[in-house]
């Protein structure tokens, strides 16, 4: 990873490299695309325990590849690139690409929910409190599980060094009155027990859940899942638990308000203006759901979220270059956020490779 310094016109350099892989399919679809099928990058990164400092003389860094693991480790960033594509075999016309990315306050506030806790663990001297919180009261199979554990100290977690194992089991539903045999589950690829460290989120993926034992019953909707996060030493092996339930489908949360991208062609506020609307929108799904403070809001039990929206247009390199864009936004109220002075109006790059 590069960056060019330069102020305002600050850029960054990602060089990628793929050694050992084969990319024959890859290139062939990219060389001679179909104009229907969408194509981007998608990079995930998670902080490393050990960092290549940032190099200030060449302004760089090397980002290193990550270990594929069905266990996340914290709350990874992702970053999402079009990828722009010329057919080898048909004339083209050259495009310019726009990308607008924006959040909506209101509507995070809106995202946010309250997460599970378990019981209070004291250890065997009694001077050392331990709790496991995950960040949803109920889940979807096709949803990401986060939990943390640890000490708790002015509503925060506290690292105290305390080593765990987690154990995943299910609790299938019954018909009938009669309680469930739990299933012992595991991430595909993944011992049965996996070790945790306190003070630390984890992410568990629970389409990848299978049982241990070939042909028992897998997860779903309407069974209840068994978390158990057992500290290995100074409790006596006693365990923190959760038990959540598994709904039928996940959640789709959609603003109650429309946006709009207006373009304007004057670069001066006193030049004559003509406005074009680029894209226009009520309820949009956001394009990603990312958290605000994850350890911090599993530990006070209250979780915030932050809606990331990216919206692209594309029009020919020769066309009439936009000056200025601004977002709009009305409310289901009829109430509407328009831009009031010049600083409200955004000044797009001339080019977007």
């Amino acid at each position: 990873m590069a960056e060019t310094p330069g102020g305002t016109d600050t850029k960054m350099t990602f060089d990628l490299s793929f050694a050992g892989q084969d990319l024959g399919p890859l290139l062939s679809a990219l060389s001679d695309p179909d104009p229907n099928t969408q194509a981007k990058l998608q990079m995930s990164f998670i902080k490393p325990e050990n960092p290549t400092a940032f190099d200030e003389t060449v302004f760089s860094a090397p980002l290193l590849q990550g270990k594929n693991t069905a266990l996340l480790t914290g709350e990874s960033t992702s970053l999402s690139f079009p990828i722009g594509r010329t057919p080898a075999r048909r004339p083209t016309l050259e495009i310019r690409r726009r990308s607008f990315l924006f959040a909506d306050p209101a509507f995070d506030r809106a995202l946010a929910c309250p997460g599970a806790s378990s019981q209070v663990l004291r250890d065997e001297d009694g001077t050392l409190a331990v709790v496991l919180a995950a960040d949803r009261t109920q889940y979807a199979l096709t949803q990401t599980l986060f939990l943390a554990y640890g000490a708790l100290n002015a509503g925060a977690f506290e690292d105290k060094d305390i080593a765990a194992k987690l154990r995943l089991r299910l609790i299938p539903k019954r018909g009938d009155a009669s309680a469930a045999e739990p299933v012992d589950l595991r991430l595909a690829g993944e011992d049965q027990e996996l070790d945790l460290t306190d003070s630390q989120p984890y992410g568990v993926p629970l389409g990848l859940l299978e049982p241990v034992i070939v042909g028992q019953s897998r997860p779903q909707p309407g069974d209840q899942l068994l978390i158990e996060v057992t500290p290995t030493d100074k409790f006596n092996g006693a365990s923190l638990r959760l038990e959540l339930p598994l709904a039928e489908r996940a959640a789709d949360p959609r603003p109650a308000a429309v946006y709009s991208v207006i373009a304007f062609n004057a670069r001066q506020m006193e030049d004559p203006v003509a406005v074009r609307t680029l894209m226009h929108a009520a309820a949009p799904a956001p394009d990603r759901v990312q958290f605000v403070d994850l350890l911090g809001d599993l530990a006070s039990g209250h979780i915030r979220k932050r809606a990331i929206f990216e919206w692209r247009t594309t029009d020919l390199k020769g066309a009439d270059n936009w000056a200025r864009f601004a977002l709009t936004k009305t409310d289901r109220s009829g109430g509407a956020q328009m831009p009031r002075v010049a600083a409200d109006l955004l000044t797009a790059p001339e080019t977007e490779d």
